[in-house]
């Protein structure tokens, strides 16, 4: 289910196919944000645009912070954002993955990204779009993590990026006369089902509902029973009936009461699993690739959407 704003509209697609949306709110005129559920190793894609909108735009995506998708963007029109282009050949796609933790205060991060879990899609107008002759030869991206165990993040997700894809060169437009502020801003806050369900912002799965049908026992025979003696132990069978079906109303709501709190056991004992898969994570701390930065010449350069 896509964000939409002033005509425009944003989703993030995961095996071809959006992403629930959650605690949907629009923050003044030019800002829309929610939350959506992020499953680690998964990979993903961000899409935006409106094919009735009449804006010539440049399209930044952000995530944790880091710009890795630059995009002209024409009228009436969809675009996307599905790899981070590393050279003029290469790209590797989006895909959710575990923070990596660490109690080495030589490699932990000193400070958290304050935008840890953001995904934005940022639309400024500009007047036109100029060709440049040469090929795109991609952008430097760093890479999140690892933190210190004292962050409190465990179990919290970040942007990697997956195997390196080769594809065909692009080319490369400049904009003209690009506005300094974005017209409209989508925002995405992502992060496990379990902690969305802790927080309240996802319910937990509903449950089914409890059976209304009463159990009969063999102390309710039915009037015509053949075996059946005197009035008094005619009463007694249906008295006996009657608090055998109490006694049974009482297990079914008991039952459902037990359900509930075995579904609530079984999240949090997924949140204890993966919090320690990320602390056995630590060991391959040294695999991380060194982190790269933006060169310069970034922001005066975006990738022509034709190509794509």
């Amino acid at each position: 289910m896509p964000l939409t704003l002033k005509g425009y509209s944003a989703s993030i697609r995961c095996e071809d196919k959006d992403l629930e949306v959650y605690d949907v709110r629009v923050e003044g005129e030019d800002k829309v944000s929610c939350w959506i559920a992020s499953e680690a190793g998964k990979t993903f894609t961000v899409h935006y645009g409106g094919e009735s909108a009449e804006t010539l735009m440049c399209v930044h995506t952000h995530m944790d912070s880091r710009l890795v998708h630059l995009r002209a963007h024409t009228r009436c029109r969809t675009g996307s954002a599905k790899y981070v282009h590393i050279s003029a050949t290469e790209v590797r796609p989006f895909l959710f993955a575990s923070l990596v933790l660490t109690d080495d205060e030589a490699t932990a991060s000193t400070e958290v990204n304050g935008e840890l879990g953001t995904i934005s899609i940022k639309m400024f107008r500009v007047k036109a779009f100029v060709e440049n002759q040469a090929p795109y030869t991609g952008t430097s991206v760093a890479n999140i993590g690892p933190v210190h165990e004292r962050s409190k993040k465990a179990g919290v997700h970040a942007v990697a990026f997956g195997d390196i894809i080769m594809k065909e060169p692009q080319t490369t437009s400049r904009a003209i006369e690009q506005e300094c502020k974005p017209f409209a801003t989508f925002v995405f806050h992502y992060r496990p089902i379990e902690h969305l369900q802790a927080l309240g912002i996802v319910p937990l799965a509903s449950l089914p509902p409890a059976s209304t049908q009463v159990k009969r026992h063999r102390t309710d025979l039915p009037e015509n029973d053949s075996h059946a003696g005197s009035s008094k132990r005619k009463k007694q069978r249906k008295t006996s009936s009657v608090k055998s079906e109490d006694k049974n109303d009482v297990g079914d709501e008991d039952a459902d009461d037990l359900v509930s709190l075995e579904q609530q056991l079984a999240v949090m004992q997924k949140r204890v699993e993966e919090a320690r898969q990320v602390r056995k994570a630590r060991a391959i701390i040294k695999r991380e690739l060194s982190p790269i930065r933006f060169p310069p010449s970034l922001s005066g350069e975006v990738i022509d959407l034709t190509s794509d």
